[in-house]
């Protein structure tokens, strides 16, 4: 059945069931699920039954089963697939998630979480916060007693989940193929408790943001069981919030879940709301019937006693049908049992007139898994043989073009520089300034002809610098500047005198040097003085407090004391490379300033316009 299910006729779909009392046969309808019943009353038998009955009606249905027990449930189906896992760093999910794990409210170490929550993955976060302790401890940094205990804590037990999810075999993306996906979260070799669930609830919660997101996933039956990991009544978990949107939002998709449990009373029912279907087993203990009862009650507004759930048989349930409004005892049928042994039991016969026909069922799984896996291992082969094959011949095409792009991005930045700092009109005037040079070759002659005209004249040499020369006897500047000018005159091809300021050039020494100096600091600032500093070459001015906030993300209007570690390696940094000015908490943009204030004698106006801006680029 191709079509798409829209509104009601999702209460058109019939799977079977089994059979009343009565022996009338009995379909469940296609729509969120939940079911529940004690250990050993043959939920999981029944659910297998129901799948594997609603596979075989709509085959092109993807079917997904987050298998979460260490002893699998579903590893029979042959099906399994990679764990997918999409990073959860916003502080509320980082709450939420380490909760589990030791155990109780995480609302103290609030603050330095939404603190360090400031990289991409678990990974960075937690390596973060690791760097941070064992600098304290060595002493490089000073961090307040409480303020180093909560971040022991949180490095501790991140550290322990980071280990679990940074596995080759966990990918980012989910891959599912018609039919049967069983995805096993199960940790047999962990053995805390809570760090299971911790990461059980990351893939969940990963699963669950997918399918919902995805158009290529409509038409898939989501399979939920221990649904007490996911929606916890009594911690936060990162769960709950996608898994409400799922069974409020995928209906209108084709995506439907079907939820089991043992029980509800440590279930939060909040979600539960646009649950139908209700699928109630046998429970003993009064508070789980009761809290089965009302909860059945309220969200279906039908009507189940307490007497009818604790006096149920094996294999008979409850099926309380929302959409049709209808409440019906029935013999959930096992697959593979025949209707009429189905229908004896119904009537009263022992449960144990289907255990031949379940041993066959079961035997026929485990077999189809044996011969299929060899078909498995040569199916994986192959596709990886392929795509390894169809990477070798895109890499080199990939390659060229990756070089391609790079090389036109890097001349496309090489003409926007020349075009701001005149480099061909510099180069031009290069090649002019050689040209002058050779020029200039013949005045080598001119200091040997100097030399000689001077001992003839009987002028002695100065002794100390050039402004002896007016002082002399017999001789003035205005006289050598006419005798030298007579000596060039008289050859063949009249040269000019070209002279140097040396004043400009011991400028222009000053000048590099310091610029330079500034080069160096800029390019040595850390990653979040950059930050901080695009940041104040946009806003001029702020102040110490604005600028931490921005930092790290925190509202505008928050206080607090700003710790040293930001002035040590923010705030001073750019002091010191010239960027900004602090004057007492207040700081600007000072780099024009500064330069201008420090080098008014060497730099020039198109230098103060020029120089600022080729500093400030060096931060990009």
């Amino acid at each position: 059945m191709s079509e798409s299910f829209r509104k009601d006729e999702y209460k058109k779909v019939k799977i079977p069931f089994g059979f009343k009392e009565q022996s009338q046969k009995v379909f469940l309808s296609l729509f969120h699920t939940f079911f529940v019943a004690m250990t050993g009353h043959g939920k999981t038998l029944g659910m297998k039954a129901l799948l594997l009955r609603f596979h075989e009606l709509f085959p092109e249905w993807k079917i997904l089963i987050i298998d979460s027990k260490d002893k699998r449930d579903y590893a029979d189906l042959n099906a399994d697939i990679p764990i997918c896992f999409v990073e959860a760093t916003d502080p509320l999910d980082l709450k939420n998630l380490m909760e589990p794990i030791v155990g109780a409210k995480m609302m103290y170490y609030f603050d330095k979480i939404i603190e360090e929550a400031t990289f991409d993955t678990l990974g960075e976060i937690q390596r973060n916060i690791h760097k941070k302790v064992v600098d304290a401890d060595e002493g490089r940094i000073k961090i307040h007693g409480k303020e180093l205990g909560k971040l022991r804590v949180l490095d501790f037990t991140l550290a322990k989940l980071v280990a679990l999810i940074e596995k080759p075999n966990i990918i980012s993306e989910l891959k599912l193929q018609d039919g049967f996906n069983v995805m096993p979260v199960s940790l047999p070799d962990v053995k805390n408790p809570n760090l299971k669930r911790a990461f059980q609830q990351l893939i969940t919660r990963s699963a669950l943001l997918l399918l919902l997101s995805n158009p290529l996933y409509e038409r898939t039956l989501l399979v939920l069981d221990e649904n007490h990991k996911w929606n916890p009544q009594r911690y936060s978990s990162i769960c709950k919030q996608p898994l409400s949107e799922f069974i409020s939002e995928g209906r209108s998709q084709d995506k439907i879940v079907w939820l089991s449990d043992q029980a509800l009373t440590k279930i939060d029912k909040e979600a539960l709301k646009n649950v139908k279907i209700w699928i109630v087993g046998q429970q003993m203990e009064d508070n789980e019937i009761e809290d089965a009862r009302n909860t059945v009650n309220s969200i279906t507004d039908l009507s189940v006693t307490n007497r009818e759930i604790k006096t149920l048989k094996i294999g008979n349930f409850i099926l309380v049908d929302g959409l049709h409004r209808t409440v019906e005892k029935v013999y959930l049928q096992p697959y593979g049992t025949p209707d009429e042994i189905a229908q004896q039991i119904a009537k009263g016969a022992d449960p144990e007139l289907a255990e031949p026909y379940i041993l066959e069922f079961e035997s026929k799984l485990r077999k189809s898994m044996e011969v299929d896996e060899d078909l498995v291992y040569k199916e994986k082969y192959e596709e990886e043989k392929r795509k390894r094959e169809e990477l070798e011949k895109e890499i080199p095409q990939k390659l060229e073009k990756v070089r391609q792009e790079a090389y036109a991005e890097a001349m496309k930045k090489v003409d926007e520089i020349k075009k701001e700092w005149k480099i061909d009109e510099y180069q031009e005037t290069i090649a002019k300034l050689k040209d002058e040079l050779e020029k200039l070759e013949p005045l080598k002659a001119l200091g040997e002809a100097l030399a000689k005209f001077l001992i003839e004249t009987g002028v002695r040499a100065p002794t100390s610098t050039p402004s002896a020369i007016p002082t002399m006897p017999g001789i003035t500047v205005a006289d050598v500047d006419e005798r030298i000018n007579q000596r060039l005159g008289s050859g063949p091809t009249p040269i000019p005198v070209v002279s140097v300021d040396v004043d400009q050039r011991i400028k222009e020494l000053v000048k590099n040097e310091v610029i330079n100096r500034i080069v160096t600091k800029i390019q040595a600032l850390p990653e979040p003085a950059k930050k901080a500093a695009w940041w104040l070459h946009e806003k001029r001015q702020a102040n110490i407090r604005a600028l931490y906030n921005y930092m790290f993300d925190r509202p505008p209007e928050e206080t607090g004391r700003i710790p040293g570690t930001f002035y040590m390696n923010v705030v001073n940094p750019l002091q010191d490379a010239w960027l900004i000015v602090n004057e007492a908490g207040n700081i600007h943009w000072s780099l024009q300033e500064k330069l201008q204030a420090e080098l008014k004698e060497v730099l020039t106006n198109s230098d103060l316009e020029k120089v600022p801006k080729y500093l400030a680029s060096l931060l990009l």
